[in-house]
């Protein structure tokens, strides 16, 4: 799941899985752990991403939510941990914001560091950015030989 686009009265959600399809809502409010309110109830499908948009929110204003699942066969639900999102600033205040690209975590035996990634995203999460910058480059297929790639294996490369 990542919001995005955010206003000083909406946010854009989106909603992916890889192998999951099923029922889901988004459960949020001002207050930890006392959503007040709840998205409309939307169908989300294997492999195929779901957009949103939470509307009239306040301003200024610190929100938590959690995404609500029910499996499509009803053999599983829950919800996902409390996690919060922040409603535009106004103009002139200042705000947090992170950068980060190039992890590949494919490459764990050449230039990737699983430890220090974590200790970065970490640090990231700690300091509560108002928006987090992905440059890009997370991700790549080169190291399958291209006779042999197939779909499976390339959409593996997005849910690492």
């Amino acid at each position: 799941m990542i919001l995005g686009s955010p206003t000083n009265e909406s946010v854009k959600v989106n909603v992916y899985s890889a192998n999951q399809s099923g029922s889901i809502a988004l459960a949020y409010g001002t207050v930890a752990g006392q959503p007040d309110r709840q998205s409309a109830s939307a169908t989300l499908q294997v492999g195929k991403p779901h957009e949103f948009t939470l509307t009239n929110l306040v301003a200024n204003t610190r929100y938590y939510y959690r995404l609500q699942f029910t499996a499509a066969d009803g053999s599983a639900s829950g919800s996902t941990d409390e996690a919060t999102f922040h409603t535009a600033r106004p103009p002139g205040s200042t705000f947090v914001f992170a950068v980060q690209g190039d992890s590949h975590p494919e490459r764990e035996r050449t230039t990737f560091n699983a430890e220090l990634y974590r200790r970065t995203l970490t640090a990231a999460a700690a300091d509560q950015p108002d928006f987090y910058i992905l440059m890009g480059d997370d991700f790549s297929i080169d190291q399958y030989d291209p006779g042999n790639l197939t779909q499976p294996l390339v959409d593996n490369r997005y849910t690492l």
